[in-house]
């Protein structure tokens, strides 16, 4: 059967359970019907790893890493190894992400020859698959090539006892298990956080950020339990399984700010003295579309460098809100105007509408001038907006020399 044939796997048979990649995973038996469409458009996926004729070990995880898109948006992406699905991952978003990275596991369990396949869906309509040809072998003595260093690959340590979560898409983090809670970032595709506890459906786990503090990431699509949203790995058999959260009366946890549901919350206000322009618009007044704005830049206009100092620094903080009547999809914030270095950039995985997110980045400015730095939301230009012309907003910064 040919690739191209193989694309249709509308209606499958999905696994069932929570994703864990130190078990092997059951397959489906067969691959589903034909399911013909009339759209001339489809989505389409890309795979940057692992390389086309790769070796691999038999019971040695493999990631695959790739880029899905779609004009309209990508809801669901799936992994076939040897014409069956063995892999169900889905955005976060219902109405899909324009632009979905994506970091799919899979565990062979045979040696020879094994053929993957990405296959992207938006709603019922299935793009064309990608896939590589790897060669499985018994153990690492026998594989021959040397193996091409990947650096944006994930490694997992199979010895590793820390319970972790691996991230299969942008995956919003919430102060709180549910959609309705404060978001505070979004983990990027591939990104590894160690677990602090979970919920006993394990349809949400608390995680340890890089900084620090503690959120919660969704662990499957709640239509869908088969559909997933992280990979878990590890030892998790100690880790603290808690009821739901009470809806009405939501509570943070220690040393967070008590979090609030997405209808109660407000965008910003206005931006005052020391805030950028919000941009040329605002509202999307009778749009069904998603509008997103960039709604404060905020931080320091006057800086001074020492005498003797190399640098100066300052914290900025960008807020960007969806003041649009749909939710977004994913999109990506990016500051730029900084010197000596690139844009700073982050991926959210989308806004519903009214919901407000914000960023804070430091800054260091090396010589006596003056520095526009530049906001911008949807950079990549991946969200259908109702107003185009209102994504992005300037702050002047002054350095001078002591």
């Amino acid at each position: 059967m040919s690739r191209k044939a193989r694309h249709v796997l509308l209606l499958a048979a999905l696994l069932s359970g929570a994703c864990n990649l130190t078990t092997e995973r059951p397959q489906p038996t067969s691959l589903p019907p034909a399911v013909a469409t009339a759209s001339a458009s489809k989505p389409e996926v890309s795979i940057s790893a692992p390389l086309d004729g790769a070796e691999v070990v038999v019971g040695t995880d493999i990631l695959i890493r790739g880029q899905a898109s779609d004009a309209e948006g990508v809801t669901r992406v799936h992994l076939v190894a040897n014409d069956r699905i063995v892999r169900t991952v889905s955005s976060e978003s219902p109405a899909g992400n324009r632009s979905m990275p994506i970091t799919l596991d899979y565990r062979p369990v045979v040696t020879g020859r094994l053929e993957l396949e990405v296959v992207a869906w938006r709603g019922n309509v299935a793009g064309d698959p990608n896939g590589v040809t790897l060669e499985v072998r018994a153990n690492r003595s026998q594989v021959l090539a040397t193996a091409v260093p990947l650096p944006e690959v994930p490694v997992i340590d199979p010895n590793d006892p820390t319970c972790r979560v691996l991230t299969n898409v942008p995956l919003n983090v919430r102060v709180n298990a549910g959609t309705g809670f404060r978001r505070v970032t979004t983990l990027a595709s591939g990104d590894q956080v160690p677990v602090l506890a979970r919920l006993v459906d394990d349809s949400w786990w608390q995680v340890r950020l890089r900084d620090g503090t503690a959120g919660w990431v969704a662990g499957h699509n709640p239509d869908n339990t088969s559909e997933q949203f992280v990979s878990v790995y590890g030892d998790c058999t100690n880790i603290q399984a808690l009821p739901p959260p009470e809806p009405e009366a939501p509570t943070a946890a220690p040393g967070e700010p008590a979090p609030t549901t997405a209808a109660a919350e407000q965008p910003p206000a206005a931006p005052q003295e020391n805030a950028g322009n919000a941009g040329n618009g605002g509202n999307a007044e009778g749009s069904d579309r998603a509008d997103l704005i960039v709604a404060n830049l905020r931080g320091p206009v006057s800086l001074t460098l020492e005498r003797g100092s190399s640098s100066v620094s300052a914290t900025y903080e960008v807020t960007v809100s969806n003041r649009g009547a749909a939710a977004s999809g994913g999109f990506r914030v990016r500051l730029g105007g900084i010197p000596d270095s690139d844009p700073l950039v982050e991926v959210v995985g989308g806004l519903g509408p009214g919901e407000s997110i914000s960023f804070s980045h430091e800054v260091a400015f090396s010589a006596d001038e003056s520095v526009v730095l530049v906001a911008t939301v949807d950079s990549n230009d991946e969200v259908s907006e109702g107003d185009e012309g209102n994504n992005s907003t300037r702050l002047e910064v002054t350095v001078s020399r002591n």
